[in-house]
């Protein structure tokens, strides 16, 4: 392409570029709006009746490449969990542990053929 492109077009390219994104970053957006629209979608119509389902944003579904941003998202999430969430998580946990202890230790028995 560089042996086509003399550098003033080159240099156009690049500023439309900046003006209107080409590639993978544009790509990444429509991805996840796609996301949203049907994580949106579904909530609302297989939702429990009643409730009223959170709504989504193309952002949720977006990488974060900023260390920052995401250090502020890993806070931002941390806060939002209430000491029920935190006590039911753990509970799950536990009993996941409990049942592979259990299946651990349980002796097989072979009765006898009579």
């Amino acid at each position: 392409m560089l042996d086509v492109l003399t550098s003033s077009q080159l240099s156009e390219w690049l500023a439309y570029d900046q003006l209107e994104p080409i590639g993978s970053g544009w790509s990444d957006w429509r991805a996840s709006y796609l996301c949203s629209f049907l994580t949106n979608v579904v909530g609302q119509l297989y939702g429990k009746e009643g409730e009223k389902p959170e709504l989504t944003l193309p952002m949720d579904y977006m990488a974060v490449y900023d260390r920052e941003d995401l250090k502020e998202q890993l806070i931002s999430l941390k806060q939002k969990q209430s000491v029920e969430e935190m006590r039911r998580t753990m509970l799950a946990i536990a009993g996941t542990q409990n049942r592979r202890e259990e299946v651990k230790t349980r002796k097989r028995v072979i009765k006898p053929k009579q």
